[in-house]
């Protein structure tokens, strides 16, 4: 398959955690949209880390991010409950054959063992939970997803050494 493929299919895929929130899908934020977000947040705190004097590729960091998603265009967007119930990562592995370096990120992103991915996951959940903030203040029941996300960012963050709230202020507003 294609790289356009897979692309063209999380352009449209709406992330099911909304859309099991109740939030409907014509204003449900795509797969597409989520990895553009968790890039250009990638990207910011990498920046950021960066001018502290540490070592960090700030565009791996984004284009980490920005490609992590990209089996959902084959696969879907699991779920965070069925994903504990199914070996998830060699779910996401399997179409990933014959798309290069995208795989190699891929693979990177997952391996967390660089830097650069743990920040691009960093992001991942920073976005969850910062675009659960906008869906919240919209009536919808999201708590669990931004508890969780804002849980999750919060020990990354942590096992990175840093501050959330470092990274946010003059961003985007402080999560609970």
């Amino acid at each position: 398959m294609s790289v356009w493929n897979y692309l063209r299919r999380v352009l449209w895929l709406a992330r099911t955690g909304w859309l099991q929130s109740g939030v409907p899908p014509s204003i449900s934020e795509t797969v597409s949209q989520h990895s553009f977000a968790s890039a250009a947040l990638a990207l910011e705190i990498s920046l950021r880390i960066k001018s502290r004097g540490k070592e960090v590729d700030p565009y791996k960091a984004a284009a980490l991010a920005l490609v992590h998603d990209i089996a959902e265009g084959y696969i879907g967007d699991i779920p965070k409950y069925s994903s504990r119930l199914i070996d998830k990562r060699k779910l996401e592995e399997a179409p990933l054959w014959g798309l290069g370096e995208l795989r190699e990120l891929v693979i990177e992103f997952l391996d967390q063992r660089t830097l650069e991915s743990k920040i691009a996951k960093l992001s991942d959940y920073l976005s969850t939970a910062l675009v659960a903030q906008e869906y919240k203040k919209l009536g919808f029941e999201v708590e669990e997803i931004l508890r969780s996300s804002v849980e999750a960012a919060k020990r990354m963050a942590e096992e990175l050494g840093v501050r959330i709230d470092d990274f946010l202020e003059g961003f985007v507003e402080r999560l609970p």
